[in-house]
């Protein structure tokens, strides 16, 4: 059966990713916290067996809600990206690091990555051979301090900026690494030197462009709407026009 939730207001997003051999298409995903009690509704026509199993072992209400909402947006951008009607038809499991692995023949091929915050779930979905990274978080001033401790000597320079606040570069810095880290499928059990920023440019009035210090081969581009920040770390050489938040 097919299975597209109405609403959420959020949706499907289409993205093409330009490089000079050719453009690839990918596809971004959100939806909302709130819409929680609708999507958990029709959860058996989104989750396979094996998932819903999974889905209804888990102990606690905020994991259950972190786990629906984020293969619920899985599998809209996958199923977006490769023409597939039947949520169920999509399987994604975990890998021995926790990452996600996409199963199932009808995606095979394709790759995703998830990131939530308190308010939305979002995914992106791509081809495997073009790696991608996607994080999302919230500027909080209760853990300001504690990412403040994490950040390398070199990298406090960035911090500075004469008009965007020091907690909201500090959250991209955050982000950035996340977004990398689920590019390498390394998770941040990597040491942070590993994942070292070397630049960090405020390119317009709410994104930033970061380059890495011992991975020359990719970018992140990040996107600031009110106290939300969303990176994507996506190979050097790709261009995209996209905005999460529009």
């Amino acid at each position: 059966m097919a299975y597209f939730l109405t609403p959420p207001a959020q949706g499907v997003v289409n993205v093409t990713l330009r490089r000079s051999e050719r453009s690839i298409p990918c596809c971004f995903s959100t939806v909302s916290v709130a819409d929680y009690p609708a999507v958990v509704a029709r959860r058996t026509q989104i989750l396979s067996d094996a998932e819903l199993a999974y889905f209804e072992g888990l102990p606690v209400l905020r994991r259950q809600t972190s786990f629906l909402l984020g293969r619920f947006v899985s599998k809209k951008a996958l199923a977006a990206l490769v023409g597939e009607e039947d949520y169920r038809a999509i399987a994604i499991t975990f890998g021995v690091f926790g990452q996600p692995i996409v199963t199932r023949p009808c995606a095979m091929g394709y790759d995703i990555s998830i990131s939530h915050n308190s308010r939305q779930a979002i995914a992106i979905a791509f081809e495997a051979g073009h790696p991608m990274g996607i994080d999302i978080e919230t500027v909080d001033p209760t853990v300001y301090e504690t990412l403040l401790n994490a950040v390398p000597a070199e990298e406090v320079q960035f911090l500075d900026h004469p008009e965007r606040p020091s907690a909201e570069r500090l959250l991209v810095l955050w982000t950035v690494k996340e977004a990398l880290s689920k590019a390498l499928r390394c998770g941040l059990m990597t040491p942070a030197s590993v994942l070292a920023i070397a630049t960090l440019e405020h390119t317009a009035c709410d994104q930033y462009q970061s380059v890495f210090r011992n991975f020359s081969q990719y970018k992140a581009l990040s996107w600031v709407s009110e106290a939300t920040i969303i990176s994507i770390v996506l190979p050097l050489h790709t261009e995209i026009e996209f905005d999460p938040f529009q």
